[in-house]
């Protein structure tokens, strides 16, 4: 009998423990499902693991949609042949017990002639994973914005 009710407490704590377990490779196939349509211009596919109130921020302070607005902007440029982006690295961090995942990616993009950085947070839900926030980040080097920041105050080293 005490053989049985340990059996039976460890399935019950490796059940416990395989639930909370956090599954990155999930996530990591939406995020590429997002990557994959985009670049084969399949809208209704590339919004399938988007969740209805995203938020998407661009680049410029201005740049602030919501799904529907969002939609709109990407498919003029798709019809307008926005060029695929390159992965470079992409890393996966889980928050809020594995509910919650940050996906930071470095990308390449034709458009913009130098790496971005691409911010996506998912939620678990039961769908799936889908994104709540998306944020496109330029990457400028530290030494760049500190030569732009001195000509521009005209506080440059002579």
């Amino acid at each position: 009998m005490k053989r049985i009710t340990l059996l039976l407490v460890s399935f019950f704590f490796y059940s416990a423990l395989q639930a909370q377990t956090f599954d990155s490779q999930a996530v990591e196939e939406a995020d590429k499902q997002f990557e994959a349509s985009f670049a084969s211009k399949n809208l209704e596919a590339m919004f399938q693991p988007i969740a209805s109130d995203c938020i998407f921020y661009g680049t410029d302070r201005s740049e602030r949609w919501d799904v529907t607005s969002f939609k709109t902007m990407i498919e003029a440029g798709m019809k307008n042949g926005i060029p695929a982006m390159n992965v470079i690295s992409r890393e996966i961090t889980s928050l809020a017990e594995g509910k919650i995942a940050v996906v930071v990616k470095q990308i390449g993009w034709a458009i913009f002639k130098t790496e971005l950085r691409e911010v996506a947070v998912y939620e678990k839900q039961k769908e799936g994973w889908k994104m709540k926030s998306f944020s496109l980040n330029l990457l400028i080097p530290n030494q760049k914005i500190k030569a732009l920041n001195e000509m521009m105050t005209g506080q440059s080293k002579k």
